[in-house]
């Protein structure tokens, strides 16, 4: 997330004088020229992190989004993970699909973002932070879209509800 909020950020000025008005202040932000086209294909991915899915796309060279297809050939992907006592991680459909027979299945986690509340899994365990499981969704859509690609991605821009907190945001 910082990668992206970096490569955002610069392409704004922010040496740009403020003002304040009605009691609330403001940076007056110029921006600076459009990247070109080659900077958004195949390097940077978008991916909408959902509570029940998740969804990655890339732009492609005629402006267009274009939503990659997870290796089972569908466009959501489910926002489960599953473990298993061999330390193996499951991602996605797979993982939804044993949710009924393995206890170790997280889904959902992403009610939990921004709390400190973390989930035991039993057959490791341990105990992780809604972050962690969601980095784990988080690289599995990341790997799939490179696999997709053919290229290395270098920067994701990931969605957070308008009504998440600061700490939400954050912690996504």
């Amino acid at each position: 997330v910082a990668t992206a909020v970096t490569f955002i950020s610069s392409m704004f000025d922010y040496t740009a004088p403020s003002i304040s008005l009605e009691g609330k202040h403001f940076w007056v932000v110029r921006t600076l020229p459009v990247p070109t086209m080659e900077i958004f294909m195949a390097k940077i991915i978008g991916i909408d992190l959902g509570t029940t899915n998740s969804v990655v796309s890339y732009m492609q060279a005629d402006g267009k989004w274009k939503v990659i297809p997870n290796p089972e050939g569908k466009r959501t992907t489910p926002s489960v993970v599953a473990f298993k006592p061999n330390g193996e991680e499951i991602v996605g459909d797979a993982a939804k699909r044993q949710m009924v027979t393995n206890p170790d299945t997280v889904y959902s986690i992403k009610r939990k973002i921004g709390t400190n509340e973390k989930v035991h899994i039993n057959c490791l365990n341990k105990d992780l932070t809604p972050q962690e499981v969601s980095a784990k969704i988080l690289a599995y859509m990341k790997k799939y879209a490179e696999d997709h690609l053919g290229a290395k991605v270098e920067k994701a821009v990931i969605t957070v509800p308008a009504y998440f907190n600061d700490a939400e945001r954050q912690a996504t």
